[in-house]
């Protein structure tokens, strides 16, 4: 049986037999591991940005106005009706603070924004947690 005692045996004799780089000085695929977690690291990298829908009037007088700036912002429009459209746009807050800015004045019909999520550690789920086992009389 391998236990905690053999694991650092065994890693401190391959320490001793081969040459290796300390952790905290690689490099993965450009993210490097100062974080004290993954969440940290993807939000530093940006590769968890914040995300916002927005509904925004845009008639026919207005609306190349509306394209133009969510063009601006590199949003994306994801549904086109004869009064509105509706933009999706990613990025750090200051570049969506931004966005909600220059595209008020036409006015913001909805708008929705994506909040930070968490989710327990392991492999129970939530309702794991949650649920009680019930007991069954025989």
């Amino acid at each position: 049986m391998v236990t905690e005692r053999t694991d650092a045996r065994i890693a401190e004799s391959l320490t001793e037999l081969l040459d290796f780089a300390p952790l905290e000085s690689m490099v993965f695929g450009g993210w490097d591991l100062q974080f004290s977690n993954c969440y940290e690291g993807a939000l530093h990298h940006g590769v968890l940005p914040p995300h916002v829908l927005e509904k925004v009037r845009a008639d026919l007088e207005t609306r190349s106005r509306v394209l133009e700036t969510v063009a601006l912002f590199r949003a994306k429009v994801v549904d086109v009706a004869t009064d509105a459209v509706t933009v999706e746009a990613t990025g750090n807050r200051e570049k969506l603070d931004a966005l909600i800015r220059v595209l008020q004045p036409f006015g913001i019909k909805e708008l929705v924004q994506s909040g930070m999520v968490a989710m327990g550690r392991g492999g129970r789920s939530i309702t794991d947690r949650a649920l009680r086992p019930v007991e069954r009389s025989a």
